[in-house]
């Protein structure tokens, strides 16, 4: 049997052998399945979920809604051999004994493993950012972008809050790993999911500079201007200022940490590798960032 896959980040798909199954009927079938899905340790009450799902109909009329709703889940995910169901008089459940995938939960198995992970050794370092990036290529999207449910709102903001914390711990992994343009790559990333976060733009700022992109820092910090008047009407914080009038007072004068577009002027022996010696290259990333 072909596991079902379920999509939940950045809107709601279903597949099963590489195939995008037809849309559950309506979007209250589809929000119903995914929070089926996400509620799988016990069954619930029909009562209660109609209530969840129809609350401005009738009990009886919510409950016939949710009898259909269901039928037409069924019609989707079903196949003649696997039913993902468990529906009684009473209650229904979600089938844990048919294996599905689910992207909501690699998720959260790759977040507790990097929460779990040591960072003081290479090879740990570089585990835990592989981990890392394996969260944030999962997120592609709000968790049911485009719904608007009040259970969906709330799983919205804890896997917001999840993702960033991910991008911001990537982030230091890979700027202390020495991988400059990857750890820029997800600064942008996080400017563009958290477009208010001064400190995101701030370190888009600082790396630009470490990458010898001083035009690039000051057009960062003309964007967060921007998004900080138009959104809040507000001016950008003292910490975000200093820094780029940094930046400019040392392109004014001629002093670059970094050339070109590719790697940052940091030259070592070469029979100093910086392969097991995280501390020292952190130490060094400091040093070059104090710069500013």
């Amino acid at each position: 049997m072909e596991t079902l896959r379920i999509h939940l980040f950045g809107g709601f798909l279903l597949e099963r052998g590489g195939v995008a199954l037809p849309p559950i009927a309506s979007r209250a079938g589809r929000s119903l399945f995914a929070y089926l899905v996400m509620h799988p340790d016990r069954p619930l009450n029909r009562e209660l979920v109609a209530g969840v799902f129809w609350s401005e109909l009738s009990e009886t009329r919510a409950r016939r809604r949710l009898s259909h709703t269901l039928w037409q889940i069924q019609d989707v995910v079903n196949t003649s051999t696997s039913s993902y169901l468990n529906l009684a008089t009473d209650t229904l459940a979600f089938d844990t004994q048919t294996p599905i995938w689910l992207d909501v939960d690699e998720f959260d198995r790759h977040y507790a493993i990097s929460e779990g992970s040591p960072a003081d050794s290479h090879v740990a370092t570089s585990y835990r950012a592989s981990v890392l990036r394996t969260c944030v290529d999962l997120y592609r999207g709000d968790f049911l972008a485009g719904y608007f449910d009040d259970w969906v709102v709330v799983e919205q903001d804890h896997y917001r809050q999840r993702y960033l914390t991910a991008l911001s711990r990537l982030i230091e992994a890979t700027k202390s790993a020495g991988a400059y343009e990857e750890a820029l790559a997800y600064a942008r990333r996080m400017t563009h999911h958290d477009p208010l976060s001064e400190e995101a733009h701030r370190e888009v700022m600082r790396l630009c500079f470490l990458l010898g992109r001083t035009g690039d820092a000051v057009e960062q910090f003309r964007r967060c201007r921007s998004v900080l008047e138009e959104d809040l009407g507000a001016e950008p914080s003292p910490a975000t200022i200093e820094l780029y009038e940094r930046i400019i007072k040392q392109r004014r004068a001629g002093i670059r940490v970094g050339a070109g577009d590719t790697q940052p002027r940091l030259t070592v022996r070469s029979d100093s590798p910086f392969v097991g010696r995280e501390d020292e290259r952190r130490l060094l990333v400091d040093a070059v960032e104090r710069v500013l």
